[in-house]
This record gives C-alpha cells, structure tokens and sequence, in this order.
C-alpha cells in the first residue's frame, strides 16, 4: 500500500513537471519555432546538451526520489 502511495506521488510530481516544461519551452530545450532541439553539442543551432529525450528521464528518477523523501518525512 505505501509503494502504491508512493508510486503515485512521483507520477503527480512527474506530470506536473513535464506539463511545467511543456508550458513554458525553455529555450535550452525548444528552439523558436517550439520544436524540440536534438542532443548533442556542435556549431549547428539546433542542438542541445539539455535535450528533451535526455531531461524526462532524469525528471522521473528525481520525482521518484522527491517521493521517497516525502514518504520518509511523514514516517
């Protein structure tokens, strides 16, 4: 029961942040035009050591560690 509670927090957390991302398009992340920019570093434009691809996953570990620390705060 505290796994499923658990697991729910972070889903929450994640949906916020993603929406957050996809509210604003940060420009590390999205070029003018909105589109996401590609991975990588280079002398073109369109590329971006902070890549949408790479950024959700690293989002989903960090929201479920922010759940685990939230779990262990009310314990």
């Amino acid at each position: 029961m505290i796994v499923i509670k658990r697991l729910l927090v972070a889903v929450f957390i994640y949906a916020f942040a993603v929406l957050a991302i996809f509210a604003f398009r940060p420009s590390l992340m999205f070029d003018a035009k909105g589109r996401p920019k590609d991975f990588g570093v280079g002398l073109t434009e369109g590329r971006s050591v902070f890549a949408l691809g790479f950024f959700l996953p690293v989002i989903g570990f960090v929201s479920y560690i922010i759940a685990c620390t939230i779990q262990i705060a009310i314990a």
